[in-house]
């Protein structure tokens, strides 16, 4: 414990608990803000701690001391996110429900940042405030909460997902249960590097994604699975070292786009120009920017670290970058019928999918499937179909307007720093990615009001998960040792779980209530543990149309035997 009032209640609690405390006051008359941060910092890099929390702690940590330590900084505050920044959440609170603004307030956990109270949220938690209320009341409503807040939130810290891989545009997670997280930012990249930020732009490329996965599924099997604001969760797969670029018409800007090389092509031969290959598909002379093709081609590129290279489909084989040349097949065919299908939906909103990329991989049963993005501002291009005319430039719905811009400023492959986008163009973008999902979903988008800590969305999501999942029902506590043993056994399997505590002899109404937290259509399995007379298992099984696995408890061989033979006396047809 590291406090900077010798009087504060927390100092007198660690003292009798036997836990080392050091006070370290700020005397404003002999040290400079910046040697204090500096002594602090010193101080507190001595215990190598995994985490520092922030409870009650009434002093801003500035931004130099931040930069010195390695660990993880979080902070109990009495508010809600982006409410109440500051001193005496609570009391604005009150204020706030007495002018009728507010009728609920509560507490957060967030990581720290030089911002006061801005950094991304842990855990929250919330209470009611009624007509009965006082200021005092409120303050003890909150302040009950708040512990169960807080180690929830150290829960989650210090059992942080394994990042596999941070990308142009986005984190990728193992959170296990043959699961991946993929968090996608606000980063923009083009031209093989990245550009700047976009408002929003994860949460709006995630909820696309969302809409066209559950679209296609007719075509081809996806790694879809569900989202929650910026994080995408997924099946686990190998992913192919593969884009499949499906184009309808000739235009681009970068250096792997069809205009890009038909006009290389046309500079370099002049007069004798009378068409080119690319990707072994022929495109003849005449062709002018924004051309539509005479039908769908499938153009692949290697994917790299760096850039990426086009290749032809017999390339993509002797690559070994497919494990056939019929899986080939199989990926250029579905590939063509989920842009014609992507076709036919933009059309109907006014639209023209021009060009995108897909990307695959293999499941843990060895199938193909769909990964990644899906037909979003990111990976597609889209323009207005109003405003097309072959030749003219068309009003585009895609990040083309950054593209552009930067094209337009300097040459993208060759400069070293890129300059900066101006805030109309990022703000332009950003009303098109809004635009573009409201288009599709058909509803008005609800962003989130505040940024999350990704390792805190993943917790909540396995927290909240209803399928496809063990359901362990334990008699007692008292059998606590025993479900640890078989949460590591169901965890090293793989295998989502959750346990209760519910004795069918004394508590049965809060086992019906577990049951009925799971419908029918749901896929589980239920584990019943219990002790001596159980009767716990053929209550459950009585009680579900999901299977039930019985695990008896005992202690020596008479116990169970007594239990074995609890275990198998079931009601008739169970």
């Amino acid at each position: 414990v590291i406090s900077n009032r010798r009087s504060a209640a927390g100092v007198e609690r660690a003292m009798k608990a036997g836990i080392p405390v050091t006070i370290h006051e700020w005397d404003k008359k002999t040290t400079t803000r910046a040697r204090y941060d500096q002594e602090l910092a010193q101080h507190t890099n001595t215990y190598e701690p995994d985490l520092i929390v922030l409870a009650g702690w009434m002093h801003i940590l500035s931004k130099e001391y931040l930069e010195l330590l390695k660990c993880p900084i979080i902070n109990l505050h009495p508010a809600l996110p982006e409410t109440f920044k500051g001193k005496d959440g609570i009391g604005m609170a009150w204020d706030a429900y007495q002018q009728g603004e507010i009728t609920k307030t509560g507490v957060m956990v967030h990581h720290v940042v030089p911002e006061i109270d801005s950094g991304a949220v842990i855990k929250t938690g919330t209470v009611s405030i009624i007509s009965t209320d006082t200021l005092e009341t409120l303050r003890n409503k909150v302040q009950v909460i708040e512990k169960a807040v807080l180690l929830d939130a150290i829960r989650i810290v210090l059992n942080p997902m394994t990042l596999l891989k941070s990308g142009k545009v986005r984190n990728v997670y193992h959170i296990g249960y043959g699961m991946l997280q993929m968090v996608a930012s606000d980063r923009c990249s083009a031209f093989d590097r990245q550009i700047c930020s976009i408002p929003h732009k994860g949460y709006f490329l995630n909820k696309m994604s969302e809409w066209w996965f559950q679209k296609t599924r007719h075509i081809i099997r996806n790694h879809f699975i569900a989202t929650r604001d910026s994080s995408m969760f997924v099946k686990e797969c190998d992913p192919l070292k593969l884009e499949v670029v499906v184009r309808g018409y000739i235009t681009g800007s970068t250096k792997t786009s069809l205009w890009t090389h038909y006009q290389q092509s046309q500079e370099e031969e002049g007069d004798a120009f009378k068409g080119m290959t690319y990707c072994g598909h022929y495109f003849p002379a005449g062709l002018v920017k924004h051309s539509k093709l005479s039908h769908n081609v499938v153009t692949p590129t290697t994917k790299g670290e760096k850039e990426d290279l086009p290749i032809t489909g017999e390339q993509v084989v002797n690559f070994g970058l497919v494990r056939s040349e019929e899986e080939w097949r199989y990926i250029r065919d579905h590939a063509l019928e989920l842009f014609e299908y992507g076709q036919w939906q933009a059309d109907k909103m006014g639209l023209i999918l021009v060009d995108t990329k897909y990307e695959f991989g293999i499941d843990s049963n060895g199938q193909l499937i769909l990964i990644d993005e899906l037909h979003t501002c990111d990976s597609s291009r889209y323009w207005i179909k109003a405003s097309y005319s072959p030749g003219e430039e068309p009003q585009k719905l895609d990040k083309d307007a950054i593209r552009d811009w930067v094209s337009r400023e300097c040459d993208p492959y060759t400069v070293e720093i890129i300059p900066t986008v101006p805030t109309e163009i990022v703000n332009k973008v950003t009303t098109i990615y809004k635009e573009m999902y409201e288009r599709f979903v058909n509803h008005t988008v609800n962003l989130p009001d505040y940024q999350s800590d990704p390792a805190a969305v993943a917790h909540e999501y396995l927290d909240s998960r209803k399928d496809n999942m063990v359901i362990v029902i334990a008699g007692s506590v008292s059998d606590t040792k025993a479900m640890e043993k078989l949460s590591i056994c169901l965890t090293a399997s793989g295998i989502l779980h959750r346990i209760y505590f519910a004795s069918a002899h004394k508590q049965p109404l809060q086992v019906l209530d577990i049951l009925n937290t799971y419908n029918p259509e749901q896929k589980i399995v239920y584990v019943t543990c219990a002790g001596m007379s159980n009767a716990l298992s053929g209550f459950v099984a009585a009680n579900t149309s999901h299977p039930v696995i019985a695990y008896p408890l005992f202690k020596d061989n008479t116990d169970m035997l007594v239990n074995i033979h609890s275990t198998i006396q079931m009601p008739s047809n169970v």
